[in-house]
């Protein structure tokens, strides 16, 4: 039996007021190992289940544990060393002044010898191509190199689970392709949110759809996806991959 990562009950969250729920009453597990993707039209609240998963909105309703631990306050700092979170906005997440700064705060941080952040900037820039803008100044990078640097930032850091939001955008093809590769050969366990349901298909084995803050349905991403009645009933439509030519 595979080992759950990420186990969550019951969850609800709101803003503000309790009638006005962004997600209610979500509950499903995610096995080690496990590619996830997360789909639904705007406002159905997937980036805020990502964020709540993240412990970045703990003040929440229902039970999320990761790796047996609850995300409440008190063991946010703990939990968020063990994931990676790429945000849907990279300029959010990027708040240094150059690219190889960006990339060795986090190993820093986790108090890691010099000698290994080294090590494991190098293998990360290696494997996204990043060497040559590791001297380059954030605020002169185009939206696509931001957005390889924010994963580069995420990949440094070694997490169990990676969460990432919409990732792709702002990529041009070639960069899209290297990230699909990059993505089916790491072995952490991944949650992904994309309007791209081709790259949902591409990389995600097993795939949520959200409407208006619940789960309308939890399954193999290629039975999911080839239900044309079922996404256009959400706003969706089928991957170009399966679209008949």
């Amino acid at each position: 039996m595979n080992e759950m990562l990420v186990t969550i009950q019951n969850l609800s969250f709101s803003y503000e007021k309790i009638e006005n729920e962004i997600l209610h009453d979500i509950s499903f597990d995610v096995s080690r190992g496990e590619s996830i993707g997360i789909i639904g039209s705007n406002g159905s609240g997937k980036s805020t289940l990502l964020k709540v998963i993240a412990g970045l909105y703990p003040d929440f309703q229902g039970r999320v544990k990761i790796q047996d631990m609850e995300v409440v306050k008190k063991n946010v700092n703990h939990i968020q060393q063990q994931l990676g979170y790429v945000f849907q906005d990279v300029d959010s997440q990027l708040f240094l002044s150059t690219v190889e700064e960006e990339l060795c705060f986090g190993p820093m941080n986790q108090g890691l010898s010099k000698s290994l952040v080294k090590e494991r900037v190098q293998k990360t820039a290696d494997i996204l191509g990043l060497n040559s803008l590791r001297d380059r100044q954030i605020s002169k990078l185009s939206g696509g190199e931001k957005r390889l640097v924010s994963l580069g930032c995420v990949l440094t850091m070694n997490p169990l689970l990676l969460l990432m939001d919409e990732p792709t955008t702002a990529l041009d093809s070639k960069n899209r392709r290297n990230f699909i590769r990059l993505f089916q050969s790491l072995e952490q366990t991944k949650i992904m949110v994309s309007h791209d349901l081709d790259l949902i298909l591409e990389t995600c084995k097993r795939t949520i759809l959200l409407d208006k803050g619940r789960v309308i349905c939890d399954m193999d991403t290629t039975t999911l996806l080839k239900n044309e009645e079922l996404l256009a009933k959400y706003d969706l439509e089928l991957p170009y991959a399966l679209q008949k030519k």
